[in-house]
């Protein structure tokens, strides 16, 4: 879920990241200056994260990790040879707040293209570990409380069975059952009952659609608000949001037009966002110049409706054979505007009709996106250029831009 990525923190608008900032699980650095609003990006390849000033310096690393929903506490898991260190972490201070060891070698489990880790229920009571290293014969989880003073409970189970998610007090798991060993494709949605450690009977599928038990393709991106979590596949039958919610167990199944079919390379970059002050999703692909709006009303889940805007792709995107990235998407902070980067640039759409609104900074491939709290600041990655630039997003001028390198997504600006 975006909300709980693993970051790059710049302090104060744009910074110059450092290269070669330290290793997990090793904390170093002071306090960032008072009242300045961080923003968060991933440093994949360094496998940290990096606190750094208004001036670009590093002012703290920490390891990897999945943050609870106000991020004051960071988990981290970290494999050893036969057993695994679990940390909580004070993200604003580094200080380790509890830790424990765990048999076995566990990882974070992982969503969608940008592998953002995941794991941990939306009350942050209970964090989910996947195994390291294991066959798709057999599939072992461990979940623990996140008090980290009580041994972990092993799941074991039967089969190839993956992380999919939580319900938001831990008591259910969702996981993906594949279906073929050597086809990812095509597998089926299962829930796990914790406390009586035991597969629930029957699979989780749009009521709708019986006679599909089983789902085929592979998942580009997820948002959620904590009861339902929305995530964006891409299939050879066209791209589709699943539904899941995460409190009763069921799932609807939103198809995007026949319009939204492409090839793969080009499906890889439709994006997601969700706005919920009004009940809506947003997908978008600047390859294809289309915009999808899903309004959802969780009181009757299966009324949905969806509306379809087109706009001119920027020419760098439509030629977009060389680029197979994720894309990126956010609002404005009001939700009047889509702001949607990829190769060619920034679109910005309105958000009332899904019309454009304009088109910013075409020499520039966007990865990443995000914006201030306050609205009046867009913050953009580019991964080719090493960059990040900050944009008014209303009228596309560039307010400043830094050297960047190492960061591979940008997910959110905090106040």
């Amino acid at each position: 879920m975006y909300r709980r990525a693993l970051v790059l923190v710049l302090i104060g608008g744009l910074a110059l990241l450092a290269a070669g900032c330290g290793s997990a699980p090793a904390v170093k650095g002071g306090n960032p200056a008072p009242g300045q609003a961080p923003v968060y990006a991933v440093d994949a390849a360094a496998g940290q994260i990096a606190l750094l000033g208004a001036g670009g310096q590093v002012t703290r690393t920490l390891p990897l990790g999945t943050p609870s929903r106000n991020w004051d506490t960071l988990y981290v898991a970290t494999p050893g040879a036969t057993s695994t260190r679990v940390v909580a972490l004070a993200p604003a201070s580094g200080t380790v707040l509890r830790a424990t060891t765990v048999a076995g070698r566990w990882t974070l489990p992982a969503i969608g293209l940008a592998r953002v880790p995941d794991g941990l229920s939306d009350d942050g009571s209970t964090l989910v570990l996947q195994q390291l290293g294991g066959t798709h014969a057999a599939s072992r989880f461990a979940v623990l409380n996140s008090t980290l003073r009580t041994p972990a409970r092993v799941l074991s189970l039967h089969g190839w069975f993956e992380y999919d998610a939580v319900s938001p007090e831990g008591a259910t798991l969702y996981l993906i059952e594949h279906l073929a060993s050597n086809d990812l494709t095509r597998y089926r949605v299962r829930s796990y009952d914790v406390s009586a450690q035991q597969l629930n009977e029957g699979i989780i599928v749009d009521k709708r659609e019986l006679d599909e038990a089983s789902m085929q393709g592979l998942p580009n991106t997820r948002v959620s608000d904590g009861t339902w979590a929305y995530t964006l596949y891409r299939s050879a039958k066209g791209p589709f949001i699943h539904a899941l919610n995460l409190e009763q167990g069921f799932a609807v199944c939103i198809d995007l037009p026949a319009g939204a079919r492409s090839a793969d390379r080009t499906a890889r970059l439709w994006s997601l966002a969700y706005d919920e002050r009004g009940s809506s999703l947003y997908a978008v692909n600047t390859a294809l110049g289309m915009v999808v709006r899903v309004r959802v009303d969780e009181a009757n889940p299966f009324d949905y409706k969806v509306t379809t805007g087109t706009f001119a792709p920027a020419p760098a995107a439509a030629g977009i054979a060389t680029e197979a990235g994720v894309g990126s998407v956010t609002l404005t902070s009001d939700g009047s505007l889509l702001l949607a980067g990829g190769a060619g640039g920034l679109s910005a759409i309105r958000t009332a009709d899904l019309t454009l609104a304009g088109h910013y900074l075409s020499s520039w491939t966007f990865d990443g996106l995000a914006a201030s709290p306050d609205g009046s600041r867009l913050y953009g990655l580019s991964r080719s250029k090493a960059a990040i630039v900050s944009i008014d997003p209303r009228s596309g001028a560039t307010l400043g831009q830094r050297t960047v390198p190492g960061a591979t997504q940008l997910l959110r600006a905090a106040g």
